[in-house]
């Protein structure tokens, strides 16, 4: 750049006629006029991405703070005797919108069994297991929803299963998804659920609680 400054002033210094000295001067404010557009138009789009970008931003937060989100309120574990006399395990789920405004075209399944490794909740359940599967429609704001999982068809002598969550042994495992729709709506939600009994009541798994 310094060397095109050195040869304009070079060819300045010549003898040049008036004429030569305002091209000369108006070039130089055209160049300078250029450039400085130029700076303005790329700060501009800068901070138009920037300003796009906090927008998103803020639509995003919005939207989490109106939309429907169905959670687990409560869970409960026991053990209990059936009409025939024989020993059963039991569980109950229960969910809630914990959002304010209503989901919309709930689905739902949930399943219960007795099992030695954790199930996965991206598995739909197959034909003998013992499930829920239901179309629920509308869900409204805080209320609640309960489910009786179905009891695993063996018999389970009371204090059979593993005492804890922590414990190793077989578990009654209760897993399932919940998927639904959000005003606006944007796409499919889905709330996935996976518990294990403890004492009076389910504890979470080691994965496969998620919400979206």
């Amino acid at each position: 750049m310094s060397a095109i400054w050195t040869r304009a002033w070079v060819w300045l210094k010549k003898e040049r006629k008036w004429t030569d000295w305002l091209i000369a001067i108006f070039t130089a404010v055209i160049a300078a006029t250029s450039y400085l557009q130029w700076r303005e138009i790329r700060s501009g789009s800068f901070d138009t991405h920037t300003l796009a970008e906090a927008a998103k931003k803020q639509a995003d937060a919005a939207l989490l703070n109106l939309r429907a989100w169905i959670a687990v309120k409560d869970t409960r574990f026991n053990y209990f005797t059936d009409k025939q006399g024989i020993p059963r395990a039991g569980a109950r789920l229960q969910l809630t919108n914990t959002g304010p405004s209503p989901g919309f075209g709930l689905q739902i399944w949930l399943c219960g069994q007795i099992r030695l490794d954790e199930p996965s909740v991206d598995i739909f359940p197959t034909e003998g297991q013992n499930c829920i599967i239901d179309e629920i429609g509308m869900i409204g704001k805080d209320i609640p929803i309960t489910f009786n999982i179905p009891e695993p068809s063996q018999a389970v002598p009371k204090n059979s299963l593993a005492a804890s969550s922590f414990e190793k042994g077989p578990h009654y495992y209760v897993w399932g998804k919940i998927t639904y729709d959000i005003y606006p709506k944007d796409r499919r939600h889905f709330t996935s659920v996976c518990f294990l009994n403890g004492t009076d009541q389910l504890a979470p798994c080691s994965k496969g609680n998620n919400a979206d």
